[in-house]
């Protein structure tokens, strides 16, 4: 995992690196999500519907089997302590 931006909220969702930079900025991140307005929320998930929407069919499927991975990657985790 040296190749990853460690410190971003993006590598502790999207690669499962749980190392002290980036469960502080994902912390960091998800404190100001929870901080914003109605308004602010409905922008942010107006972005990511168009960020999904703008992907192709290849990019969809990938970004689905990443997601599958994690999901057991995690599940490991938590059944191992």
């Amino acid at each position: 995992m040296s190749d990853l931006q460690h410190g971003s909220p993006s590598t502790y969702t999207n690669h499962a690196c749980h190392c002290e930079e980036c469960k502080r900025a994902w912390r960091d991140a998800h404190w100001e999500y929870m901080q914003a307005t109605p308004e602010q929320k409905r922008k942010h998930a107006e972005r990511e519907k168009a960020r999904y929407h703008a992907m192709t069919p290849e990019q969809r499927e990938r970004r689905k089997q990443r997601a599958r991975e994690l999901y057991h990657l995690r599940k490991q985790e938590a059944a191992s302590g």
